[in-house]
Formats: C-alpha cells, sequence, structure tokens
C-alpha cells in the first residue's frame, strides 16, 4: 500500500496517483495486446484548515526515513483547550491513537454537544 498522504489512505484520492478516464472500448480477444492509459493525476491534498482549537501538525521523521531509504511524514491532530494560546498553565494530555484521519478528536466541530461542552466556561479537562 502506498504511504498516506494525508488523504486517508485511499488509493482513488491519494496525491500523484495515476487514473484515466472511463472510455467505452471493444476488446478484440483475437489481438491479444490490451491498451490502458492513465493520463490523469490525483492532486495534492489539502487538509482541513487550522482554527482556535483544532491544529494539524505534519512532520518528518528522520528516523524512519532513514530506515525506509525514503521520506516518511508523521502527523497529528490537537484538540487545544479554550484559551490555551494566552494561558500559562499546564493542561492534561489525552492520546487518541487513530489511523489516517484529519478528524478532530472527539469529532469536535465546535457545533455538537461535546464541543460546546469543550468551550464552555465549566469544563474541566
Amino acid at each position: 500500500m502506498h504511504d498516506d498522504q494525508w488523504e486517508g489512505q485511499r488509493w482513488e484520492r491519494s496525491p500523484g496517483n495515476l487514473y484515466s478516464k472511463p472510455v467505452k472500448m471493444h476488446i478484440d480477444p483475437t489481438s491479444g495486446t490490451i491498451c490502458l492509459i492513465a493520463d490523469q493525476v490525483n492532486p495534492t491534498c489539502h487538509g482541513p484548515a487550522d482554527t482556535e482549537y483544532v491544529k494539524h501538525i505534519k512532520f518528518k521523521s528522520e528516523l524512519l526515513s532513514k530506515f525506509w531509504g525514503r521520506p516518511i511524514y508523521l502527523g497529528a491532530v490537537v484538540l487545544l483547550p479554550r484559551d490555551y494560546d494566552r494561558a500559562t498553565i499546564r493542561y492534561p494530555i489525552d492520546y487518541v491513537q487513530g489511523h489516517f484521519s484529519l478528524e478532530a478528536p472527539y469529532r469536535f466541530d465546535g457545533q455538537n454537544e461535546f464541543s460546546k461542552a469543550w468551550m464552555s466556561d465549566h469544563f474541566r479537562a
């Protein structure tokens, strides 16, 4: 399988993968040769934009890159507490391990019940 490029490990939309537009064709069983043309290229993926609460981090792992002999990147999506940019206190950490997702932890979207609680004055981390 190819390396995830922040597209969710989905080969059909992975940046740089080739494909062709669908075409109708007749295959002659006596010819023995079928010519396939992949002349389309999936564009670069642009992940979701950062917000006040959700930050996306992507960095090259030197150890993994050396081991595999090619650039290997790791990423994380971080959900920050309210006023994180202004506070000087320490916060507890909750690691949520998933695979190939750019979705915010706990489905934080600023609108659902968890998001409203997270942003409220009374939420305790």
